[in-house]
């Protein structure tokens, strides 16, 4: 009986281990490849008829105004990374819930449950780069993060990523299109 319960000696048990940790990091590498992970959030892509320097300070302005924090700026790569907070126990479940059904996708067959939810961020990032017509605006998909707590804030918060639907990522498009119109336009000399 001594015999069968020893299958394996030491040297064989630690590749045997080795060997289902490889086939276990296998399996979750072409799983996590599959068609189905392989989609990608929505990116917003705008051009403008207008310089480098205006389509980055109305982008500055536009994140701003919407309650973003800048996060990091790099003009000689044209990017700008940016994050906005929503603190939900400050807004009631229904504000929150009707915000996040317009900026966020949720999986098929599950809504949308604020409840223990004690926060959410955005994060945006944005390139600008200039060509030799126009001005390139590109924003990546808006990684949405909402935190979980239990009530009364024991343990440790659960963070959970939630796919963006791409309009926040449109709507910073827009909101540089309009900040970029109604800028002043330069002063003309009057025609003799």
């Amino acid at each position: 009986m001594a015999r069968s319960v020893v299958l394996f000696g030491r040297s064989d048990m630690s590749r045997f281990g080795r060997s289902a940790l490889y086939g276990f990091a296998m399996l979750l590498l072409v799983a996590t490849s599959s068609p189905l992970s392989a989609q990608l959030p929505p990116t917003a892509r705008g051009a403008f008829d207008a310089p480098l320097d205006a389509v980055w300070n109305a982008t500055i302005e536009s994140l701003k105004s919407e309650g973003y924090k800048i996060r990091e700026q790099n003009r000689s790569k044209g990017l700008i990374s940016a994050r906005r907070t929503r603190m939900v126990g400050r807004m009631n479940e229904e504000e929150a819930t009707k915000e996040l059904k317009q900026i966020y996708q949720p999986e098929p067959r599950v809504g949308i449950d604020v409840r223990g939810m004690s926060e959410y961020y955005v994060s945006l990032t944005v390139r600008i780069r200039a060509s030799e017509k126009e001005t390139h605006l590109d924003v990546a998909a808006a990684k949405i993060t909402a935190v979980f707590r239990r009530r009364g804030g024991a343990g440790a918060p659960l963070p959970v990523a939630l796919t963006s639907n791409g309009f926040l990522e449109q709507e910073l498009i827009q909101r540089v299109r309009d900040r970029l119109a109604h800028a002043a336009p330069a002063a003309t000399p009057p025609a003799p």
